[in-house]
C-alpha cells in the first residue's frame, strides 16, 4: 500500500496524473484499506479461537487424566478382588433386622437409702411401750448388725434398762457391766451411757447389800467422770445434801 501512495504522490508532483487517474487510484487506496481491516478482524477472530481451542484442549488434557487415574484404579480394585476369589470362601452370615432382635433387659432397680437407726428407734418404741422381750431382741439385732456404730453402747444399755423395767435384777447388772467393758467409757453429754451405767450399778449394789461392789462403781464413777450430774448427784446424796 505504501507504494501506491507514493506513486500517486509522484503523480501529483509531477502533474502526470489526470483526475481520472487520481480518482481510480484513490478507491483502490481505500478497498486496500477496507481489506486491511477485514485482515485483521479475521487475525483476532483467529486468535479467540486458537486460545478457545487451546483452553479446550487442557480442559480435555484434564478429563483425560482423571479418566485414566479412574481406570488405573479399576484396575488395581479388579486385580484386588481377583485375588479375593481365589481365596478361600467365608461362610455365609445370616444378617438379621436388629428389629427382629429380642433383649432381655431388666430395669435396675435403684436401691432406696437404708436407715441403719431403724432397728434401734423400732426397739426404742416397743420399749416405751413395755413390750420388753421384742425390745430386747430388737436391741440385739441392732447390735450385731451394726457392732461399730455410735448407738451400739446406748442400745446395751437399754437391754439392761428392760431387764430393770422386768426386775430382772441379775441379767441386768450382766448387761450394765457388758456396756462397760465392751464399750469405750463415755459420758452421756459424750452421747455414751458409761457414767449413767455406773450409777445405776452403784444403786443395784446398794440394794443388794453388797457393799464392796458399790464401793467400786462409785470410785469408778467419780475418778473417770468427776463432772457427771451422776457423780455430782451421789457426793451430793452421801453429804447428806439429798432431798
Amino acid at each position: 500500500m505504501k507504494y501506491i501512495v507514493f506513486g500517486l504522490f509522484v503523480l501529483l508532483v509531477s502533474g502526470c496524473a489526470d483526475n481520472a487517474s487520481i480518482v481510480a487510484l484513490s478507491n483502490r487506496i481505500d478497498n486496500l484499506h477496507i481489506n486491511i481491516i477485514k485482515t485483521a478482524d479475521a487475525v483476532n477472530i483467529n486468535k479467540r479461537e486458537i486460545l478457545r481451542l487451546t483452553n479446550v484442549n487442557k480442559k480435555n488434557n484434564q478429563a483425560l487424566q482423571g479418566i485414566l487415574v479412574r481406570l488405573k484404579n479399576e484396575e488395581s480394585a479388579t486385580a484386588e478382588l481377583k485375588k479375593l476369589s481365589n481365596s478361600p470362601k467365608l461362610p455365609n452370615f445370616r444378617i438379621i433386622p436388629v428389629s427382629h432382635l429380642k433383649f432381655d433387659v431388666k430395669r435396675k432397680k435403684i436401691a432406696k437409702p437404708v436407715d441403719k437407726t431403724a432397728i434401734y428407734k423400732n426397739a426404742f418404741n416397743l420399749f416405751k411401750k413395755d413390750r420388753y422381750a421384742g425390745s430386747i431382741m430388737l436391741f440385739k439385732k441392732f447390735i450385731s448388725k451394726n457392732p461399730k456404730s455410735k448407738l451400739a453402747d446406748n442400745a446395751q444399755f437399754w437391754i439392761a434398762q428392760n431387764f430393770l423395767q422386768q426386775e430382772k435384777i441379775k441379767k441386768s447388772v450382766k448387761s450394765l457391766n457388758v456396756l462397760l467393758e465392751s464399750y469405750k467409757k463415755l459420758p452421756e453429754n459424750r452421747g455414751g451411757k458409761a457414767d449413767i451405767a455406773l450409777y445405776q450399778l452403784y444403786k443395784i449394789y446398794v440394794k443388794l447389800n453388797n457393799t464392796k461392789k458399790a464401793l467400786d462403781s462409785l470410785k469408778e464413777l467419780v475418778t473417770i467422770f468427776p463432772k457427771s450430774k451422776y457423780s455430782k448427784k451421789l457426793v451430793k446424796s452421801l453429804l447428806g445434801g439429798r432431798r
